[in-house]
């Protein structure tokens, strides 16, 4: 009596859009062929009614004939999932008089981004004009908040563009 054989399985990779975490899949058909009938049965796995997360899942199948013979297959469910862009909400255009010798600037919607695991997040900013605004400090510590400090020339007049950019 010859054992079951089951028919080889490739891997399932799936790549999710930013922020979706787990998905169901199009799981691929086990087929068995026996001379004289054979059990089916998962040992390992989510399964066809699985919702698999982020990370590899192996799925491991064996078939056992009348006779005990058996077979065993594995694959793999492989599921990537896209980070999103870090984001900031838009800062508005600050119009401030010459005897101003601080700003204080507050940062709002930091994030980093729609990700599956959390990553730690970096606020850097400069500005155009070193002549206007001598220095910029960013207060950041994580989580959504934040602030910058614009020190400004005494008495000088003229415009400058401060870039504050979220990174991971």
């Amino acid at each position: 009596d010859s054992a079951p054989a089951l028919s080889a399985v490739e891997d399932v990779v799936v790549e999710l859009e930013p922020g979706v975490c787990e998905s169901e899949i199009d799981y691929p058909e086990i087929k068995v062929t026996d001379n004289c009938g054979a059990m089916l049965e998962q040992i390992a796995g989510l399964g066809p009614d699985g919702i698999f997360p982020a990370g590899t899942s192996a799925e491991i199948w064996q078939a056992t004939d009348n006779s005990g013979n058996v077979d065993v297959i594995s694959f793999n469910v492989i599921v990537t999932s896209v980070d999103g862009p870090p984001t900031i909400d838009t800062l508005e255009d600050i119009i401030v008089t010459e005897a101003t010798s601080m700003v204080t600037v507050p940062l709002t919607g930091i994030s980093s981004g729609e990700d599956c695991e959390p990553q730690d997040v970096e606020v850097i900013a400069k500005g155009t004009n070193t002549d206007l605004v001598t220095s910029v400090t960013v207060n950041y510590e994580g989580g959504s908040t934040g602030s910058l400090e614009l020190t400004l020339a005494p008495e000088t007049e003229g415009t400058s563009e401060i870039t504050v950019t979220v990174g991971v």
